[in-house]
């Protein structure tokens, strides 16, 4: 739960890091701009099931508003197969930063 939680947080970020780029806000850019790369690269390089997940789940816009019931549904998957590829992806990820 715990990592959830954290990684959570972080896509949050990522979100909210991408937006400031795009709207122009170069504060601390170097900064934004290599967590945004680091998760893209660490997502982009994921089996497509896990890439799916976070894409779905934290990555786009919309994905504060979607609970991880309607994306396990959407892929056609069980939740113990969402939760597992789901972990597997955030280790991958923390590996990553």
């Amino acid at each position: 739960m715990a990592q959830k939680v954290a990684m959570t947080i972080l896509f949050d970020r990522y979100r909210l890091f991408n937006h400031l780029i795009e709207g122009g806000d170069e504060t601390n850019f170097d900064q934004r701009a290599a967590l945004i790369d680091a998760i893209d690269k660490a997502v982009k390089d994921m089996p497509e099931m896990e890439k799916e997940i976070i894409q779905r789940r934290y990555i786009t816009p919309e994905s504060p508003y979607l609970k991880d019931y309607v994306v396990f549904e959407q892929l056609g998957i069980t939740r113990a197969a969402y939760v597992n590829s789901r972990n597997e992806a955030f280790e991958k990820i923390a590996a990553a930063l």
